[in-house]
């Protein structure tokens, strides 16, 4: 399923964030959240915010994506990646419910993100570094979340990688 929503504005309102200075995990209208003071790509991110539940839902559906891309983590478990290809007009999302990953009392969801900007494949296009989640009370647009860079990880050219011998 296609669902554009990375627009111009978008852009404009990340730069603007970045700027600014404004608090680390401040977000769009819209849902859009970035780092402010990250580098230039490439660059990994790491989001974080913890929820409680007095009990486990029957459903917890959520939709994500991610420029570039993403691994969403409940509880340190792996539940979704993506986008896998996709335009900015035509950007992809994945709808996860995430309902069995959840326990009553405390819940942390997570997203590594990278944005390996030229060194990325010629599918993985980019408006710039941001991620979005977006439904059952734990919204990107909403406050809570945390954001770091992750130092440890980086991009390296395939070409730099292949002996040609």
């Amino acid at each position: 399923m296609f669902m554009p929503v990375i627009s111009r504005a978008i852009v404009t309102i990340l730069a603007l964030a970045a700027i600014t200075g404004r608090a680390t995990g401040q977000s769009t209208a819209d849902g859009w959240v970035t780092h402010p003071d990250a580098p230039g790509t490439p660059v990994v991110l790491q989001f974080e915010r913890e929820i409680t539940l007095a009990r486990v839902p029957g459903t917890f559906a959520v939709t994500v994506t991610a420029d570039n891309r993403f691994i969403l983590l409940v509880n340190g478990v792996r539940v979704a990646s993506g986008p896998s290809t996709g335009t900015t007009g035509q950007w992809r999302y994945s709808t996860v419910d995430l309902a069995r990953h959840l326990r009553s009392g405390d819940n942390r969801i997570s997203a590594l993100v990278w944005n390996f900007g030229e060194l990325a494949p010629a599918a993985q296009q980019s408006v710039a570094t941001g991620f979005r989640l977006m439904g059952s009370n734990i919204s990107t647009a909403e406050s809570g979340w945390r954001v770091r860079v992750i130092t440890g990880h980086t991009a390296a050219s395939g070409r730099e990688q292949i002996p040609w011998t």
